[in-house]
């Protein structure tokens, strides 16, 4: 069993005031998330971010995760919600410890609490920690053709 180290774990929006090491993280994902869809795009008022933080107790930022939600667009589901894992990091110092996990099931809930139906990433077949936690988190995986990329896919049951 990993021993999980207590942190704090907390949803940030896109214009809410975020520890300075998390804006760091994410500056590009931030920037995107508070930044107005194209006026041509049909559904721009459907789309948001948040981000999870992982924090210690002295408030050190050690992980992440960045979520759009948006609309699937797509079939008989395309007034159905969609959250899409852009980004998740968790320091070096703090890896293999439980943290990626604890962020993304954290993300999955509150994408969950804002409607999403899946949750769904890219993901790089070669990098076998990624693998290992999207497989832990309950993700099914799919190659996509193009090299080592995959799909991974996640199932909310809302």
């Amino acid at each position: 069993m990993i021993n999980t180290p207590e942190c704090l774990l907390r949803i940030y929006e896109g214009q809410d005031e975020m520890p300075e090491d998390l804006r760091f993280s994410f500056e590009n994902e931030r920037e995107l998330s508070i930044k107005p869809l194209p006026k041509d795009r049909v559904d721009p008022e459907h789309w948001n971010s948040f981000f999870v933080c992982a924090e210690t107790s002295a408030k050190e930022v050690i992980g992440g995760v960045c979520i759009d939600v948006g609309p699937l667009n797509y079939g008989s589901m395309q007034h159905g919600k969609m959250g899409f894992l852009e980004y998740v990091f968790v320091h070096a110092d703090h890896r293999g410890k439980g943290i990626g996990e604890k962020l993304i099931r954290r993300a999955m809930e509150e994408a969950r609490n804002r409607r999403c139906q899946f949750i769904r990433c890219e993901a790089d077949l070669s990098n076998a920690a990624e693998m290992a936690l999207y497989r832990k988190c309950g993700f099914a995986l799919a190659e996509t053709g193009q090299g080592s990329e995959c799909l991974a896919v996640k199932p909310l049951n809302t």
